[in-house]
């Protein structure tokens, strides 16, 4: 049997998306060992190396005018990409890479017995739009099943609504699907309300497979970093409260650890991000002796996996009903910044998470997912 498995793993500085790559295909190898494994290396045509190298010297040009201006990007140029690249080699199987945009992309050969989407935000049309049909599996033979795992909208509506043609489109693929799964509640109210289909809410990979595995991935690498008192990942700069955690970092006399990138500062040129590597990054979250401070979603995945105290400052343009809709099924809400007193009242310890409570959700919610995983890949094998 033949698998393939799309999402975006190829994203150039971000951590969850291809930690869930590499644990959905590790998930999916367990279930069937002998099938044959592997992820659709699928990119815009813009990260064509000729294509690339042009955007690239547009983007510098663009980056060291606002440097100039004093109007330096929120993530600058990505200075040593091969800390993802080499993960990416390491943990997941890759086929060469195809770029959708291309007219050639349809005329692959997708000898596939099935194709699995997900995790992460595929269906977030306000990124996809252009190339929705890749992510919603339009380009597939019809001898090809289909299923979704813990696909997500992004936000709490479908973003679709006001372009109806689009939308009936999107609702014939999906009628393609041998079954889907979404990561958040209102995946599934957006699946009912919008395409009249009923759908599993299941977990992210992340947690669907587990501490361990992320364990052997810093073992393995060796990893020796200093662990702060405090650290950071935090990706939007639009969300209330985060500018307030490096001075309260001073005031309380903790170790701050910005985890996301450090900036290096090449004047007259412009700053470039250097990044921790993979197993640096799941390390200092996991070695945090007291709060981690996060906006991004797979950064609350691995506070949850290695029950790290922590605080989520929720962002208007990132959408944060994916972060919500966790939380919430945990028990977490009250993790969520929505005041000063709630940020105070995790620094100072006031109301410690119960991970008893969250091991016994997690517990059930794995066997749940697992269940529906099983099964969806399993009638599929067993009808070849």
């Amino acid at each position: 049997m033949k698998i393939g498995i799309l999402n975006m793993q190829f994203s150039p500085h971000n951590y969850g998306a291809l930690l869930q790559a590499a644990a959905l295909e590790s998930c999916i190898r367990s279930i069937l060992p002998d099938a044959c494994v592997e992820h659709i290396d699928a990119r815009p045509a813009w990260l064509m190396a000729s294509s690339q190298r042009r955007k690239r010297y547009i983007i510098a040009l663009k980056r060291a005018v606002k440097a100039i201006v004093g109007r330096e990007p929120k993530i600058p140029s990505v200075g040593n990409y091969d800390v993802f690249s080499d993960f990416r080699q390491e943990y997941i199987q890759l086929t060469n890479k195809v770029y959708v945009d291309r007219s050639d992309f349809e005329s692959e050969n997708w000898d596939y017995d099935l194709v699995i989407v997900g995790s992460d935000q595929v269906f977030r049309i306000k990124y996809m739009k252009s190339w929705a049909y890749v992510f919603f599996l339009s380009f597939l033979p019809q001898s090809c099943s289909r299923v979704a795992y813990a696909a997500s909208f992004g936000v709490d509506h479908w973003e679709g609504e006001d372009d109806p043609d689009f939308t009936s489109k999107v609702r014939g693929a999906l009628e393609q699907f041998n079954s889907i799964s979404v990561r958040e509640a209102s995946g599934v109210q957006i699946c009912r309300d919008t395409f009249e289909l009923d759908v599993k809410h299941v977990l992210d990979p992340t947690l669907l497979i587990g501490r361990e595995y992320f364990d052997r991935i810093i073992e393995d690498a060796a990893v020796q970093i200093c662990a702060p008192d405090w650290s950071m990942h935090c990706i939007s700069d639009d969300a209330p409260f985060i500018a307030d955690v490096p001075s309260l970092a001073l005031k309380y006399n903790k170790s701050l650890k910005d985890i996301y990138y450090k900036r290096e500062q090449r004047w007259p040129l412009p700053s470039r991000s250097i990044f921790s590597s993979v197993p640096e990054w799941l390390a200092y979250i996991r070695d945090t002796k007291e709060l981690v401070f996060t906006d991004s979603f797979h950064g609350v995945c691995f506070c949850i996996l290695f029950e790290k105290e922590f605080l989520v400052f929720t962002s208007k343009e990132k959408g944060p009903g994916r972060i919500t809709s966790l939380l919430s099924m945990l028990g977490l809400q009250d993790r969520i910044c929505s005041s000063e007193e709630v940020l105070l009242s995790a620094i100072n310890g006031v109301s410690p998470i119960d991970y008893s409570f969250v091991r016994e959700v997690l517990v059930r919610q794995r066997q749940y997912s697992s269940a529906f995983l099983l099964e969806s890949v399993s009638k599929v094998d067993a009808s070849r």
